[in-house]
């Protein structure tokens, strides 16, 4: 069983994951957070190719979700 101290990186899918809609889910910031605090490189990907990567980047933002789009 992999324990947490041996993760190093983390792939998210974004929608319904991190938001839903225009709102972050419940203990998104402190997650990310955490990961930061631990070193723990993270990054994003989705199956929704409405938006950019920069408006991704933007979108993000506004949910105080801080997550460069390259």
């Amino acid at each position: 069983m992999l324990a947490f101290d041996d993760v190093t990186a983390v792939l998210f899918d974004m929608d319904g994951v991190l938001y839903r809609g225009s709102a972050a889910l419940p203990g998104v910031a402190e997650l990310l957070e955490l990961l930061d605090a631990r070193g723990v490189a993270y990054a994003c990907c989705t199956n929704n190719a409405t938006l950019t990567a920069a408006q991704y980047e933007a979108k993000l933002a506004k949910m105080s979700i801080h997550m460069p789009a390259a």
